[in-house]
């Protein structure tokens, strides 16, 4: 599983491994939590020996593999306090360095449906927001999340409607449509 996973951003450090694991102190390893950037797949290091990296600092996994045992994905309600509390601040980080993939989601989002649209999943997006959006972009690209405010009326704060859909898409997986978030 090594190589399916790359960069990634650690969330927590846990020592002393999960909390409530009735396991001997000795045998709990200890277990780093990330975030894989490419699809936002929460994940948890095994580590061999730790630490490894810092909450916030961003990780390529392959080029440690003496430091893991082993990774494994996880669910939002695995995280720790700390790690869901670290979430949304990395989510935000992650789409700032690389907002065009996500300004370009804007441009080539596409129907899924006859009666549904890409654009209508995002929090706060109803017809006539996505009407503007869809007319708009016949005659140019968004370049930027500013660009796409400043022609969209009633469009406010665009990155954060991403991050909206994000960390819905990670608490509630069961969700129909995931369109930023890889599912297991």
């Amino acid at each position: 599983m090594l190589h399916d996973i790359q960069l990634v951003t650690v969330l927590d450090y846990l020592a002393h491994g999960r909390e409530g694991d009735e396991s001997p102190q000795y045998r709990k390893p200890q277990l780093l939590q990330v975030i894989k950037e490419e699809g936002f797949v929460l994940c948890e290091l095994v580590l061999k020996q730790g630490p490894l990296g810092t909450i916030g600092d961003p990780l390529n996994v392959n080029e440690y593999p003496e430091y893991i045992e082993f990774i494994r994905e996880i669910g939002y309600e695995d995280l720790s306090v700390g790690a869901k509390t670290e979430l949304e601040h990395i989510i935000r980080e992650i789409i700032q360095n690389d907002s065009q993939k996500f300004v370009d989601f804007f441009n080539n989002s596409n129907p899924i449906s006859i009666r549904l649209h890409q654009l209508n999943l995002l929090p706060g997006i109803g017809g006539k927001i996505r009407d503007r959006i869809l007319n708009s972009r016949k005659y140019s690209s968004f370049e930027s999340f500013e660009d796409l405010e400043e022609k969209i009326e009633g469009l406010y704060n665009p990155q954060e409607i991403i991050l909206n859909r994000i960390l819905d898409e990670l608490k509630n997986p069961d969700i129909k449509y995931h369109i930023f978030v890889n599912t297991k």
